[in-house]
């Protein structure tokens, strides 16, 4: 659980929080005014969203802390 927190998103001024929430790990996403729930980790430490769509995982900072979050996402540009 030490990944919970809040995660800047610089480029839109945006703050994820990941808190734990009906027995594993939840990003409320600000943009959407919504939590989005995290299936259990693989073998890497990788999370999924509950839509299957974005793999996230969590990098940790020089002292040994929480770092960042990154997020995968299946991003589609149409033409």
């Amino acid at each position: 659980r030490s990944c919970l927190g809040v995660y800047l998103l610089a480029q839109l001024n945006a703050e994820f929080t990941v808190i734990y929430e009906k027995d594993s790990l939840a990003i409320i996403d600000p943009l959407k005014n919504v939590t989005v729930g995290l299936q259990p980790p693989d073998e890497q430490g990788r999370w999924l969203d509950e839509y299957g769509k974005n793999t996230i995982w969590f990098e940790e900072s020089e002292d040994g802390g929480m770092g960042a979050m990154v997020i995968d996402a299946a991003t589609r540009f149409a033409r």
